[in-house]
């Protein structure tokens, strides 16, 4: 039974894209199929959930349940987009919360896979925003609500050449 199990995990993996090992190599000492602890135990549910994505995805790797490339982790990317886009106009804000989601579960796998920290890249993009915003507001030459965003648009192409 155990070994129809294991074949079977192992050829829904296969059917779905994901790197696989022999289960041998996957199944550590305290783990079961069963499973009485879960390689994700370790994941702290208190950990904001960028880092919490990362973190779980991290040690699902290490057990196998990985792409084969970058490629086919940016067409899972891709994939979430469009299920995404086909309920974003839905109003049912459960599916679009969830589609949503997965867009920025699947980004994170990305970044994880290209040895991108997600966390890190998105905090440095709001340093970067906050400056550029910044600079609009010191170089406006009238209150923001006064100016469209064509104006403030060009403040902020402008923000670029100024900060980066």
């Amino acid at each position: 039974m155990r070994q129809a199990v294991v074949q079977g995990i192992h050829i829904s993996m296969v059917m779905s894209g994901k790197k696989t090992k022999p289960m041998s190599r996957k199944l550590g000492t305290n783990q079961t199929l069963r499973g009485k602890k879960s390689v994700l135990s370790s994941v702290p549910n208190s950990l904001p959930s960028l880092v919490k994505a990362y973190r779980m995805q991290e040690k699902t790797a290490q057990v196998g349940f990985e792409w084969q490339n970058k490629e086919d982790v940016w067409a899972k990317v891709e994939e979430e987009i469009g299920e995404f886009q086909s309920v974003a106009n839905t109003g049912n804000v459960d599916r679009i919360e969830d589609e949503f989601g997965d867009i920025m579960f699947s980004l994170v796998n990305y970044a994880r896979y290209v040895g991108i920290n997600p966390d890190g890249a998105l905090e440095r993009c709001n340093r970067k925003f906050k400056s550029r915003f910044e600079y609009i507001e010191a170089n406006a030459t009238q209150p923001l609500s006064d100016m469209t965003l064509d104006e403030m648009d060009r403040l902020w192409e402008e923000s670029k050449g100024e900060k980066g």
